[in-house]
């Protein structure tokens, strides 16, 4: 253990642990006495992790773990930043670490070829989904480097899909890390084990150009939502998502109320594919919702909208048509 002189000049400190030939099997960034918590972690506790079963191996075997401080004296943003380049590194190297996650902002700024680099800067945002598909991140799945067949193997299986999405999806996008690397038509779903079909694996083969070019080389990352812990998702944004702002100024009383009730309704409905749709969109909504049409000049009264106050209940028709809808648009456009 370090005394409290060393611990005050260390800072926070980048570390590796290294197996008795030399070759480290860990790396990461730690603060006072961190480096030396795994080899007491594996000694108390029961779970089992690579890293944990490498330790007691090497403790088995009568052998030492060693430690190693790669750099100390930091604060914690450059540590994070020190380690995420080992890690990623040591990938790159095929000298695989038992680290169970990425370092530390490498999905936006890690590891990567300068074809990925270049595609991550200019590629195209994918803001429409037009096929019933399944987005599969093989962030953690893929082997770098191998290829084609590579990415087919750690799109298609193993995942917790329910029946109704698999009856469902006819497509498989790959993404790694925001940019959707291949398209799959799928055949059948198949599971993992026949006594537990929670996990299920796919045989498809690559989509038509008619199909993959929709979707192949474009960008994702403006819809990603960091730390989310499900690498299955359907869909990149839905319609509701321009109602997350509204105008800074309603027209009368039951306009906030209206929004509130346009936006749930737009949860169901797909992003538009141009701004040109958005008018009968929003259209369609207001009919739906209040039984007028947007085009009428004259306000009315919604029952359900009276809370209280002044103008109370009140819908203002120069409102939606001339705030509320060029508000969507630019909304829209500033987005694509």
């Amino acid at each position: 253990m370090f005394d409290e002189k060393t611990k005050q000049a260390l800072q926070y400190y980048v570390y590796a642990l290294f197996d008795p030939d030399g070759r480290p099997f860990y790396v990461g960034k730690g603060f006072g006495d961190r480096v030396f918590s795994h080899v007491q972690g594996a000694l108390d506790e029961p779970a089992h992790s690579l890293k944990y079963d490498t330790i007691r191996s090497i403790l088995a075997g009568g052998n030492e773990v060693r430690h190693l401080i790669i750099r100390h004296g930091m604060d914690e943003s450059t540590a994070f930043q020190v380690e995420s380049a080992l890690i990623d590194f040591s990938e790159a190297s095929n000298m695989p670490l038992s680290n169970m996650v990425l370092g530390h902002n490498s999905i936006d700024c890690g590891l990567m070829s300068t074809d990925e680099i270049i595609r991550k800067y200019n590629a195209e945002k994918l803001v429409h989904i037009y096929d019933p598909v399944v987005i599969i991140n093989i962030n953690r799945t893929y082997q770098r480097d191998s290829g084609g067949a590579g990415i087919y193997e750690a799109t298609r299986k193993y995942w917790v899909i329910s029946e109704f999405q698999r009856n469902r999806v006819k497509y498989a996008l790959a993404e790694f890390r925001g940019l959707i690397a291949e398209v799959y038509e799928i055949d059948s779903w198949y599971p993992a084990d026949e006594a537990d079909s929670k996990r299920w694996a796919f045989h498809g083969r690559v989509a038509a150009d008619e199909v993959r070019n929709r979707y192949i080389n474009r960008s994702i990352a403006y819809a990603k939502v960091r730390g989310a812990a499900n690498p299955i998702r359907y869909s990149l944004l839905n319609f509701d998502y321009l109602f997350e702002k509204h105008p800074g100024q309603w027209g009368l009383g039951g306009d906030p109320q209206l929004w509130d009730e346009m936006k749930s309704e737009a949860r169901k409905l797909d992003w538009p594919r141009t701004a040109d749709e958005l008018p009968d969109i929003v259209s369609n909504l207001f009919k739906r919702l209040t039984g007028r049409d947007i085009s009428e000049t004259s306000d009315f009264y919604i029952e359900r909208f009276d809370r209280g106050g002044m103008q109370r209940g009140m819908v203002s028709m120069a409102f939606w048509r001339e705030t509320a809808l060029p508000f969507l648009i630019e909304a829209y456009s500033g987005h694509n």
